[in-house]
């Protein structure tokens, strides 16, 4: 017998040159961002995300390096299935 669950997340994520705004490192005392693949990026609500620079707070360094991107429509699918026996 096969469950499956499906979670769905829609957005929008930051690119810029096949790259995409998320999470670099992070150790739980410290965390980066920078442009990752696709798989982690940050999905971000489109209602509250209206430019690039929007996902970081005024006078992050991080701001200059947003305004290169633009945001693009997403929609993440992802299937779980348990097998039972």
């Amino acid at each position: 017998m096969t469950d499956q669950r499906t979670h769905v997340e829609e957005g929008v994520v930051i690119e810029y040159n096949g790259k995409y705004w998320g999470t670099v490192y992070e150790d739980g005392q410290y965390h980066e961002d920078g442009w990752v693949e696709l798989e982690k990026a940050g999905i971000h609500d489109p209602r509250f995300l209206t430019k690039p620079e929007h996902a970081t707070y005024n006078g992050s360094h991080y701001i200059k390096e947003l305004q290169k991107g633009r945001l693009v429509a997403i929609k993440r699918i992802i299937q779980i299935t348990d097998e039972l026996e």
